[in-house]
């Protein structure tokens, strides 16, 4: 299911998007539609990075900070020297 709605621009925004909808070989409609989802796409992974960084980015307690150092010093060791 497909619906329409109205959305004002700037002249010159509207221009552009016109542009790259003729490179594309899409509709105006395409373009805004592509837009609209790789916006709310990165939206959403930037909520799941926060999430992420909420949970794992701040130990909770001691032994998962000892925990926590062990593997950054397992990993330092295993890819030293590779860069």
């Amino acid at each position: 299911m497909t619906s329409k709605t109205a959305i004002s621009l700037e002249d010159d925004l509207l221009y552009k998007m016109e542009d790259l909808a003729e490179k594309l070989h899409l509709s105006r409609s395409g373009v805004f539609a592509e837009a609209a989802r790789e916006y709310i796409l990165r939206h959403e992974n930037q909520i799941l990075m926060e999430a992420i960084n909420d949970t794992y980015g701040n130990p909770t307690d001691k032994e998962e900070t000892q925990l926590l150092r062990r593997h950054k010093k397992g990993h330092r060791r295993q890819v030293e020297g590779q860069w």
